[in-house]
């Protein structure tokens, strides 16, 4: 008889099967007894857990807990260890249990810590505007200069054998000097360790949203001094805004702003505007005899054809009777961001810094993490025409 690989395979499984078939029947016995005295185990465990006072109950969690700490573990693992898999289960289960336990402090809440969720809740600031409209951006020294012409030639014209007088440029210079933007915070490094959500991201995050925020005011109405940037408010031309709120006035100060910039040949391909929030809520309302909205793309980020951004970065409260705001109209072509350093984050366990209250402190020694925002730059307008200001409005819903 010809006997191949799989055939002799099955004669030795039968004639070990044959040789070894009371210590195998041993074994499987011994086995489902283990397994049957296991799970008797377990539902005594369950019914003694279910009978139990909250005092065990909560001990058996705080004990998991305790010894979950820095043990690169899950209170679930030493429950199952314990042998409280199925408790375990129930408790993962039904969640609401921990949580009425928790929340009764005299019964043993004080002994569980409150979970923390995977996201956390970030402080509301200001949109920013000047970027998002699409200023340009240049890389320039620390001290830069653009050159410009002021003048140019003229041209005549002549009849035969007649001359012009040969005439030449006038020029000047944008003057770039970049000044320095910084934000810093720092914190517990005990805290980021004890809660892993708390990590150095979400402070860095909140720094760097700080940073912008506050380049943008600077960029939209800062004065100018030695440290800060001079903004599109002191850049810029203005028109003074008609005594009224209907549409009929929102009309005619757009229309005013636009054609004085036209006149002016400023390139309007690239128009940004920048409005405040009760600007934008009043424009909104507007209807129609039919109550039909007479700017019907304002939801759509567009007005008079131009895109808009609302910031409260645009006052609401200015004038004499503070009630004032404006509006700002914007060649973003000709509105020019001189950077010498983007903005850069450094992040430090060692550093020495100033703390909330001025004080000299020691990261290494306080066990603090320190972060910092740091960034260069300067604000520039290549034409005073470039840019206008409508102010003294008061549109209201």
């Amino acid at each position: 008889m010809e006997i191949n690989r799989e055939k002799a395979r099955e004669l030795i499984k039968e004639l070990i099967e044959d040789t070894h078939k009371e210590k195998i029947d041993a074994v499987v016995d011994k086995k489902i007894k283990q397994i049957e005295q296991q799970k008797k185990v377990e539902r005594q465990k369950e019914e003694e857990f279910k009978k139990s006072d909250n005092s065990k109950k909560l001990g058996l969690i705080a004990g998991a807990i305790g010894c979950s700490k820095n043990s690169g573990k899950l209170p679930q693992d030493f429950l199952k260890k314990w042998g409280y898999e199925k408790i375990n289960k129930m408790l993962l289960d039904k969640p609401v249990n921990k949580e009425m336990q928790a929340g009764n402090y005299g019964e043993g809440g004080s002994f569980i810590s409150p979970e923390v969720t995977s996201e956390y809740i970030a402080l509301l600031r200001n949109k920013t505007a000047i970027r998002r409209l699409g200023a340009r951006v240049m890389g320039v020294g620390f001290e830069s200069n653009m050159p410009k012409i002021t003048g140019g030639i003229s041209a005549y014209y002549k009849g035969e054998n007649q001359y012009v007088n040969s005439e030449g440029l006038d020029t000047g210079a944008l003057r770039f000097s970049p000044k320095q933007l910084i934000a810093e915070g720092y914190m517990s490094q005990h805290l980021v360790r004890l809660n892993p959500v708390l990590n150095g991201q979400f402070l860095a995050e909140d720094i760097t949203n700080s940073a912008k925020v506050k380049e943008d005011i600077e960029f939209i109405r800062g004065t100018g001094t030695d440290y800060t940037p001079k903004g599109v408010r002191y850049l810029a031309g203005t028109v003074t805004a008609s005594a009224g709120t209907g549409y009929a006035n929102i009309d005619k100060d757009f229309l005013t702003a636009l054609q004085v910039m036209e006149e002016a040949n400023v390139d309007m391909s690239n128009l940004g505007v920048i409005i405040s929030p009760r600007t934008k809520r009043a424009i909104r309302q507007e209807r129609g005899t039919y109550g039909q909205p007479i700017y019907p793309n304002v939801d759509n980020g567009i007005l008079f054809g131009m895109p808009f951004v609302s910031t409260p970065q645009i006052p609401r409260n200015l004038g004499g009777g503070g009630s004032y705001s404006e509006i700002y109209i914007i060649n973003m072509n000709d509105l020019i961001i001189g950077e010498y350093m983007d903005l850069m984050l450094k992040v430090s366990d060692t550093a020495t810094f100033h703390d909330s209250s001025g004080n000299i402190t020691s990261a290494w020694e306080e066990d603090w993490v320190v972060v910092k925002a740091m960034a260069w730059h300067d604000l520039k307008l290549r034409y005073e025409d470039s840019a206008y200001i409508i102010n003294e409005l008061n549109y209201t819903a």
